[in-house]
């Protein structure tokens, strides 16, 4: 029988399938705790080689909530994306979400 994929492993794949489109895809992994320093960082962050954008994302599977880091972080974006509005912070709760975020980046929306 086959092993069912994670959620969070989908969306991760949906986003690095970017990298074929000259975006850049960074993506902190849950399996790899980030240091201290870096705690409450977004799961992913997307920009692109040669245009203005940079995509912030924060998966929220299931039960997860927002910790008041990461509500920090949120509110610091929004303030950037006042003045820039090439940055976004997305959440993302599943792979049709991140397919979504995914399009709504192609098509220059985010």
């Amino acid at each position: 029988m086959a092993k069912e994929v994670k959620e969070s492993t989908k969306i991760s794949k949906i986003f690095r399938s970017m990298e074929e489109h000259n975006y850049m895809v960074f993506t902190f992994s849950s399996n790899h705790p980030l240091p201290k320093s870096a705690e409450g960082f977004t799961d992913h962050f997307i920009t692109h080689k040669r245009k203005p954008c940079g995509v912030f994302i924060e998966d929220k599977i299931g039960k997860d909530t927002m910790k008041e880091r990461q509500k920090d972080l949120q509110l610091c974006i929004s303030h950037l994306s006042a003045i820039y509005p090439k940055v976004a912070h997305r959440i993302c709760t599943s792979a049709k979400d991140a397919e979504k975020i995914r399009l709504d980046i192609y098509e220059g929306k985010i």
